[in-house]
């Protein structure tokens, strides 16, 4: 297992692309984040970091990111690698104050990080990724309005088969370094 960390949005693109759209729901946040420093969108390049995690025949098994000052972020990365990847991001950031991913690979990078730095960790919060199945619009009669309070019961009705129509795909962790 090798690790590769560049500054290089375009490269790191054309490196770990193929990878990233394996699982494009999952990776959504780090797939946004590179075409917006491609296209200049985000003018933090110096500041931020792509790494990738390649396997000895060197295709890219795993990937996470630090976009400028925020916390770091984690795609999908083999298990054993996680404590791998914690180093060589410590080793370029440490001033990192947090990371967000998967529940258990959050956790575990978290546990490194601290570990590593001789800090502490809290969770912060919890988010659920969902994808939308079939979106169906309903042929009705009627123009948009502001909500009243006379519609809360019904809004909240159309907020619950809402839902139904969604398919969650993975639950988030965010923690923050103490």
């Amino acid at each position: 297992m090798r690790i590769e960390i560049t500054t290089d949005a375009t490269e790191f693109r054309s490196r770990a692309e193929s990878f990233l759209l394996r699982d494009p729901w999952r990776h959504t946040v780090i797939t946004t984040s590179i075409a917006n420093h491609v296209t200049g969108i985000d003018a933090s390049a110096e500041l931020s970091r792509f790494l990738s995690v390649h396997d000895e025949d060197a295709s890219v098994i795993g990937a996470a990111m630090r976009v400028a000052d925020r916390d770091v972020y984690l795609g999908e990365l083999p298990p054993d690698s996680i404590a791998a990847v914690a180093r060589a991001l410590a080793e370029v950031v440490p001033e990192s104050a947090g990371v967000e991913g998967i529940v258990g690979d959050a956790t575990a990078f978290a546990q490194q990080w601290c570990a590593l730095l001789g800090t502490g960790f809290h969770r912060s919060y919890v988010t659920r990724l969902h994808r939308l199945g079939a979106l169906r619009i309903p042929d009705v009669a009627g123009n948009p309005r502001q909500a009243a309070e006379s519609d809360v019961a019904l809004c909240a009705q159309w907020m619950a088969a809402m839902t139904l129509g969604f398919h969650p795909t993975h639950d988030f962790a965010h923690y923050v370094f103490d």
